[in-house]
C-alpha cells in the first residue's frame, strides 16, 4: 500500500511515518487524519487550513502563537508602532484641545455680546406699558405730580385701601408699588444712597436734574401726597358699587398708627429699590437721556408746589 504526501509527492512505506512528516513539514495538527487508498494515483490526503500567526506589529507569520508572543517582546517594529500610537492620540487630542478653544472662544463672544445687549437695555430703561421712554427722551413725574392710581390694578387699589385692616399705612403700601412696580419708573423720583446722610436726591423738573435736598422733609412731602392719593383712592373706589358693596366703611382713610414707623419705612424701601433709580440719574448726568417735561401737567404741578405738609416727623 503506497502513502504518497500529496504536497511534496514523498513515499512513505506506512500511515504513522506519512503522517508525522506532515505534521512536522506541513504543519498538519495531529487529530487530522489523512486517508490513502491502494491506488498511488487515487491516494487523498484531507487536512485542515493553516492557523496563522501574525507579529501585531511587523506582520510576520509564525506557527505557533507562543513564537509570536516571543517575537513581540522583541520586535523592531514595535517601538515604531508604539510611537505612530502615541502620536495620533496627541494629534486627536489636539485636535479635540482645539475644538474646546474655539468653543469657549465662541461662549465667550455670546457672552460678550450678551453683556453689551444688557448694558443696552439697561440704558434705555424700557418700559413697555407706557412709553416714557422714547428716542433717549423720558419723562419723569416730580413729586406731587405722580400719576400713581392709574398705574394701578383694581386689585392693588382694593389692598391699598384696606391693608389698615392689617395694621399696615396706606400711603406706606402706595410708595412701595411705586417703587416696585415695572410700570412706575416715571415716578421714581426719589434717590436715597445712604442711609446715614442727612440728605437726599431729589427728581427736579425745572433742571430736568436730581438734586439733593433734606431726607427728613422730603418723607414728610412724601407722605403728605400719598395720603391725598389715598383719600382720592378711597373716594374712587366707594363710587364703583361692586367694591363699595364688598367693603363698605372698611374703604374709609384711617389716621396712621405710628407716623415715625411709617417714615422709617418708606426711607427704607426707597433705599432698597434705589439702583433703578441711580442708573437713570447716570444717564440724565451723562447725556445718554434727556428730560422731556409734560406741558399738560405744568399747572398741575405749581399748585401742588404751593401745599406743602403741616408737620415735620423727625426719625
Amino acid at each position: 500500500m503506497a502513502h504518497i504526501c500529496n504536497k511534496c509527492n514523498k513515499n512513505y512505506s506506512s500511515y504513522k511515518s506519512l503522517w508525522y512528516h506532515n505534521y512536522k513539514y506541513h504543519k498538519i495538527d495531529s487529530s487530522i487524519k489523512s486517508q490513502s487508498c491502494v491506488n498511488e494515483k487515487s491516494t487523498i490526503v484531507i487536512e485542515e487550513d493553516e492557523t496563522q500567526y501574525y507579529c501585531n506589529f511587523c506582520k510576520r507569520n509564525f506557527s505557533s502563537r507562543q513564537g509570536r508572543w516571543a517575537h513581540q517582546k522583541i520586535c523592531k517594529e514595535k517601538e515604531t508602532e508604539v510611537l505612530k500610537e502615541t502620536v495620533n492620540k496627541l494629534v486627536k487630542a489636539n485636535e479635540e484641545n482645539n475644538e474646546l478653544k474655539e468653543t469657549v472662544k465662541k461662549i465667550s463672544k455670546d457672552f460678550e455680546e450678551m453683556k453689551k445687549n444688557m448694558k443696552k437695555a439697561n440704558n434705555k430703561i424700557i418700559n413697555n406699558n407706557n412709553g416714557i421712554i422714547n428716542n433717549n427722551h423720558i419723562h419723569i413725574n416730580a413729586l406731587g405730580s405722580e400719576n400713581i392710581l392709574n398705574k394701578l390694578s383694581l386689585q392693588e387699589q382694593i389692598n391699598i385701601a384696606t391693608c389698615h385692616l392689617f395694621n399696615e399705612s396706606p400711603h406706606v403700601e402706595m410708595v412701595r408699588l411705586t417703587y416696585t412696580k415695572e410700570n412706575c419708573i416715571e415716578n421714581q423720583n426719589t434717590l436715597i444712597t445712604n442711609l446715614q446722610n442727612k440728605s437726599c436726591q431729589v427728581f427736579n423738573n425745572k433742571t430736568g436734574k436730581f438734586e439733593a435736598t433734606n431726607k427728613s422733609k422730603h418723607i414728610d412731602n412724601i407722605i403728605h401726597y400719598r395720603k391725598k392719593d389715598v383719600e382720592e383712592l378711597s373716594e374712587t373706589l366707594k363710587n364703583n358699587k361692586k367694591v363699595y358693596k364688598k367693603y363698605g366703611k372698611k374703604l374709609d382713610p384711617v389716621e396712621p398708627i405710628d407716623p415715625a414707623k411709617d417714615k422709617e419705612e418708606i426711607t427704607y424701601i426707597i433705599y432698597n429699590n434705589r439702583d433703578k433709580v441711580k442708573e437713570l440719574k447716570k444717564q440724565l448726568d451723562n447725556g445718554e437721556l434727556e428730560y422731556v417735561e409734560d406741558e399738560d401737567s405744568e399747572e398741575e404741578e405749581n399748585d401742588d408746589e404751593e401745599e406743602q405738609p403741616v408737620t415735620n416727623i423727625v426719625l
